[in-house]
């Protein structure tokens, strides 16, 4: 709605009445107040001629009503209109303007005259050209400051003593306002800056840590910042409110770091995005009187060690930033109707207009991906009964294309939101849709677009955005993942910032080594939140050096029949036990043939050119081995060159030796000006390179009772200069110093991420259960994705918090306030864990590849070791084929469970149980998207599954060993599988979508501490966000009740643990396939309760002749005995291949409905209440509603499986 301003009937002079928020200037009006990204609607008239007349934004853009140079609707001086409207003088007439700054901290602005687009998004920026490109280059170096002071100047700003610094600033984004580090290059330990991030102001000090200011900045107003430091302690002011502080938070300065205004290092704290003033630095500590007397911009007595100031147009203008003035041309142009609204993100007539054929294209993509899973691709035929038929059926909410963008937006009945999806994708799917199948085939739902009706629609500011390159993400040193449609397990390793190799853990052998980059993750889920891609070379392959390859049994040619058709080769012939990380190098650690092996793969430049080198350690054995170095390029001929041995002794060797080598050559031919692709290998210090028929370079192993080194050189290509400088740089190593042996980076290396970040928590008000939030470092200096997976709890109360990405954190500080919760980065890099425990004190998570054991090994809070606890013998490379949650058993079992449709998996929908010892075994089987799972006190696990292909509704399954559970595998097939049986294990309760549209994991808890529900299951849904309580009946068939909880956490919630240090309940969930509408990447929320005594349900159970609901506390009883504060109805499904079911009558077999169930009476013994219902039958779903006073509502689902014994005890 528009906000008022003015509804005078004339307002031409300064003598006439001025409405609140404006204030008359001679003859015209200003706003009193300045606006940000704002529509302004008026109308006007023009009476006779004279001076100009126009709409003036921020005293520098004005908008022409009627000039003499300028056509009404030119921006004057700058941009004429795109039409001319035409209107006779002495009528009323409208002018509307939408005016916001852009992503790139620009104005711009869209105008309508007489509801006519003569600007549409036109860019306000009167810069040079040459200026505007510079500053828009994508890859502008980071570290480059706006100013950036000598070394005297830097050495007299000491921020290692006292020290007063004082910033004025503005900014809608993020960046450095003034820093103190190395001139050029990464940020360091010791480098100090004073940035925006996140929208608070942050004082970071490399490696020791920050402070952060719980006042938010980036919202395009001018601030002033003071920050000060006296003998180390810190405090932090913005516009005079003091906002943090820190003690004992400083380091000294070395001497080559230089100060900076703007910028940081190439990879921490970044460019400054927005305007700033100046920035003073004092070198004494300002006491309070002082801290005042600055931000009334009074003098002290000492004056600044250090000034920078902007040129003065970049200086704020307080009284005119954001003002409107409508200026009257000496009163002929008289105003009436002036209105002011916010603009919302989204310009939605904009995008309307903008629809056509590539639209469709675009939006047809999307629906084939997404909505034909459940509507079906004919327009007629759903998939899932609940779903609209587009074709045929009526759009309840509206036909429109802003009712069906508001549909996928924010979700309707069963329909999900569908958010993660950008508004201009939304638009193009709504496009689609139209075109589609709603303009031939169902008019009456195809609404007309009229320029009327687009003008009705909510202003905003973003259309189509422009193409934009993945953020560069920092995942350590390696990066697990799919590689391409043929690798399903890829550990990928950055030798160095151009040069990359990756390895097949399921087969010990590399499928590439390239150039140019690391991977292109554009379209997986390190960029999207639904990213269906897979991970691909980013660069050139080096030729020939993809076969790099494993020997079994003395052969190259082994018979690859016995590998797992998706899994890794047999354990006498492959052991894949992990890789070490020193620092950024690392170490695979294996075994072939049961000898152990240790490789340190690393890239050498000292030639002029990538030399890709693997220094190995063989343990003793009396296997001999064979490893193929390289293989001949496909193009190529079948010509090998073997170079002579020179030996000696080796140079790790004691004493230490000269040098030996040994030089093979595949794929070269020299008959031409430049030779055909070639690979060229070399061993130093030991070993005989040979070739083979095949054109493979060969190594042998031989058996020995000692540990035997190799260091192996290989490059590819077709110059003839890369062999002649690979000799070169073998006959000139002796000269060097050997790179270490593998056996040396094994026990611990220096730090990767060394800061620790600290964040907030915000207590819930919420009684009895409250709901905590805590603040995820979303932004952090390694550009982490923060989409939160698992989590489980150390015993000292720290939490383990997994990303979908691949990384661990360690959580502290998670007390009572949450005042200063501490974020440290564990591990990074490991293939999209979606869950997490801790056991005997190590993290272990669930990857979609394999179990991963994280050792820290030397103690200093990063992991050093990922330990293959676990190889997963089916690893499919689909989207959707995900490994879920991690659960442990009182013998220390441990439980996962596989996706069984979207997968190309034989095991899919799997429960597999892994012992202590790492032996895997399905436990039971027939479950489709399972995200979440839980472990009953027994040691049972229990499995949350979605709606789908035989599954009517989505449910919580107490499992057993050999149960079937309802969905037959789809192997390489994303609609149903193949019906194999007659009948599947009954769950211990359904749940309709309105209730939970997509499933998370469960919890038993059994804490005094949790008050009321301790004793009881909690449930989660990943599809609402939302908390259930849930009781399970065991029995020969078991069955249940389930309940939501009164919150609405920030993102889908699927995993959740119950804290050793606290008794309450923390959860962790993420934006993406679902989620509640507008949800956030990720989450960290606490569920505990406050000790009150609220009456709450706490139970609820099927009886023989109803239901019995106990609560936690008495019930008023003249209420909750009057039958009238209760209905019941119940329903079937229908277990078939298709999406889901309708709800089917239970009197009425075969008949869609539900059936309403008679309350007979209520009996009430105190906190208990006993509903006696007309009969109690078997059905999948009884719905029971009560309403006993303010306060003690709510609806329960029960399942029954069977109707109990009247004799059953409570």
């Amino acid at each position: 709605m528009y906000a008022l301003l003015l509804a005078a009937p004339l307002l031409a002079t300064a003598t006439q009445d001025t409405p609140d928020g404006w204030q008359p200037e001679g003859a015209d009006i200003t706003s009193a107040h300045g606006h940000q990204d704002y529509h302004l609607h008026l109308e006007f008239m023009v009476a006779g001629a004279g001076a100009s007349a126009g709409v003036l934004l921020d005293e520098r853009w004005e908008v022409a009503l009627d000039a003499e140079e300028e056509v009404a609707g030119a921006i004057v001086g700058f941009a004429p209109p795109l039409l001319e409207v035409l209107h006779a003088p002495g009528g009323w007439q409208s002018l509307d303007v939408s005016y916001w700054t852009d992503e790139d901290n620009l104005a711009r602005l869209t105008v309508w005259l007489n509801d006519r687009l003569v600007q549409d998004r036109l860019l306000l920026d009167d810069r040079p050209q040459s200026k505007r490109d510079r500053a828009r280059t994508p890859d502008a170096e980071e570290g480059r400051a706006r100013f950036m002071a000598g070394a005297k100047e830097s050495a007299a700003c000491d921020w290692g003593d006292d020290f007063t610094i004082l910033s004025t600033f503005r900014t809608t984004d993020r960046g450095t306002l003034i820093s103190k580090c190395p001139p050029e290059g990464i940020w360091v330990a010791d480098a100090k800056a004073i940035f925006v991030r996140d929208g608070f102001l942050v004082y970071d000090i490399g490696w020791v840590g920050a402070l952060v200011g719980d006042v938010k900045v980036d919202d395009g107003d001018w601030h002033t910042a003071i920050v000060t430091s006296q003998g180390g302690d810190v405090n932090m002011w913005i516009d005079g409110e003091h906002v943090g502080d820190k003690a004992e938070f400083g380091t000294p300065d070395p001497k080559e770091f230089r100060v900076k205004v703007g910028a940081a290092n190439t990879n921490f704290a970044f460019r400054y995005e927005g305007d700033i003033a100046r920035v003073l630095f004092h070198d004494f500590a300002a006491n309070e009187e002082r801290v005042a007397r600055l931000f009334e911009g009074k003098a002290v007595e000492e004056e600044p060690v250090f000034r920078w100031e902007a040129s003065e147009d970049e200086q704020p203008a307080e009284s005119e930033l954001g003002r409107i003035r409508l200026r009257s041309g000496d009163g002929r142009v008289q105003f009436r109707q002036i209105m002011v609204e916010p603009l919302g993100a989204t310009d939605h007539a904009g995008l309307i207009a903008t629809l056509d054929e590539g639209s469709a294209a675009r939006g047809r993509e999307i629906d084939e991906g997404l909505c034909t899973h459940c509507h079906g691709r004919d327009g007629k035929k759903t998939v899932n009964p609940d779903a609209r038929p587009f074709a045929i059926g009526t759009l309840e909410n509206g036909s429109d294309p802003y009712s069906m963008w508001r549909t996928l937006t924010n979700g309707y009945k069963d329909m999900p939101v569908q958010d993660w999806l950008r508004p201009d994708q939304r638009y193009d799917v709504v496009h689609y849709l139209r075109e589609e199948f709603l303009k031939d085939e169902n008019p009456g739902q195809h609404y007309e677009v009229t320029q009327a009706w687009l003008n009705t629609l909510p202003r905003g500011m973003t259309r189509r955005p422009p193409p934009t390159e993945g953020a560069t993400r920092d995942y350590g040193p390696a990066l697990a993942s799919q590689l391409g449609g043929d690798v399903g397990a890829a550990l990928t390793v950055r030798l160095d910032q151009d040069t990359t190799i990756s390895y097949d853990l399921q087969m010990a052998e590399s499928p590439g080594v390239w150039t140019g980059g690391f991977l292109d993750l554009a379209n997986t889920q390190h960029h999207k939140q639904r990213g269906e891609g897979r991970a691909t070379p980013a660069g050139e392959m080096m030729p020939g050096l993809g076969g790099w390859a494993w020997g079994h049994a003395g052969s190259l040619d082994f018979d690859r029949s016995r590998r797992w058709p998706r899994g890794p080769l047999p354990r006498e012939w492959l052991h894949h036990r992990g890789h070490y990380l020193f620092g950024d190098k690392i170490v695979l650690s294996y075994e072939i043939d049961g000898r152990g092996v240790l490789e340190h793969p690393g890239v050498d430049r000292s030639a002029g050119f990538p030399v890709i080198t693997h220094r190995l350690v063989i343990e003793p054995g009396e296997t001999p081995l064979v490893l193929a170095l390289a293989e001949k390029p496909d193009e190529s001929p079948l010509v090998i060159m073997e170079f002579e041995m020179e030996e000696a002794p080796p140079l790790w060797a004691d004493p230490q030796g000269t040098l030996d080598w040994s030089i093979a050559v595949t794929g070269w031919d020299d008959t031409r000006d430049e030779p055909s692709p070639f690979a060229a290998c070399a061993a130093i210090g030991g070993g005989t390179l040979e070739t083979d028929e095949a054109g493979r370079i060969l190594l042998r192993i031989p058996a020995s009772d000692e540990r035997l080194e190799y260091w192996l050189l290989r490059v590819g290509g077709r110059k003839k200069g890369l062999l002649e400088g690979l000799q070169l740089l073998v006959t000139n190593l002796i000269e060097r110093q050997l790179p270490p042996s593998p056996a040396e980076m094994v026990n611990g290396g220096p730090l990767r991420w060394a800061e620790t970040l600290t964040t907030k928590g915000v207590r819930g008000d919420q009684a009895p259960y409250a709901l905590d939030t805590i603040e995820i470092p979303f932004e952090n200096p390694w550009n982490a994705w923060m989409r939160t997976s698992a989590i489980d709890f150390f015993d000292d109360g720290r939490a383990a918090v997994s990303t979908l990405g691949g990384d661990v954190w360690v959580v502290s500080g998670l007390d009572a306030d949450l005042e200063e919760v501490t974020w440290k980065r564990y591990a990074a890099g490991m293939f999209e864990p979606l869950g997490l425990a801790v056991v005997d004190g190590k993290v272990m998570v669930t990857c979609r590849d394999r179990i991963t054991r994280l050792h820290d090994l030397n103690a200093d809070g990063e992991a050093d070791f990922y330990e293959s606890f676990y190889a997963d013998i089916d690893v499919s490379t689909t989207f959707h084929a995900f490994n879920f949650d991690l659960q442990e058993d009182a013998k220390g079992d441990l439980y996962f469970v596989k996706s069984g449709q979207y997968t190309d998996s034989n095991l899919g929908g799997a429960v597999m149980r892994v012992t202590p010892e790492g032996a895997a075994f399905v436990y039971c089987t027939g479950f489709r998207t399972p995200n979440g799972m839980g472990m009953s006190p027994d040691g049972r696990p229990l499995v949350g599954d979605n709606q789908g292909n035989w599954i009517p509704a989505s449910k919580v399954s107490l499992t057993k060993r050999r149960g079937f559970y309802g969905v037959f595998p789809a192997v390489n097939n994303g609609g149903p599988g193949k019906q194999t049986r007659d009948g599947f294990d009954p769950p211990a309760i359904w749940m309709p979508q309105k209730l939970d549209s997509s499933c998370g994991g469960q919890l038993w808890v059994e804490d005094e501490r949790f008050g009321p529900l301790s004793g009881r299951y909690l449930h989660t849904s990943f599809g609402k966000g939302w908390m259930y309580g849930l009781v399970i009946e065991d029995g020969e068939v078991p069955q249940g009740a389930v309940w939501r909880l009164p919150f609405q956490f920030d993102a889908g919630i699927q995993r959740l643990r119950l804290a050793p240090h606290d008794g309450a309940v923390y959860t962790v969930g993420l934006s993406g396939w679902q989620g509640p509408g507008g949800g956030k990447d990720g989450c960290l929320e606490r569920v505990r309760w406050t000790g009150t005594d609220e009456v709450i349900l706490k139970s609820a159970r099927v009886v023989h002749d109803g239901v019995e609901l106990e609560f936690s506390g008495p019930v008023e009883s003249s209420l909750a005995s009057n039958p009238a504060r209760f209905t019941a109805k119940r329903w079937n499904y229908q277990w078939a291949s298709s999406y889901g079911s309708a709800h089917y009558s239970l009197i009425e077999p075969g008949l869609k409905g539900e059936d309403p169930v008679k309350i007979e009476s209520v009996q009430v013994d105190g906190a208990r209440v006993h509903v006696q219902m007309e009969d109690v039958r078997v059905v999948d779903q009884l719905v029971v509603t009560y309403d006993l006073g303010e306060g003690v509502q709510g609806e329960v689902f029960f399942t029954v499986n069977r109707v109990p014994s009247p004799t059953l005890p409570r």
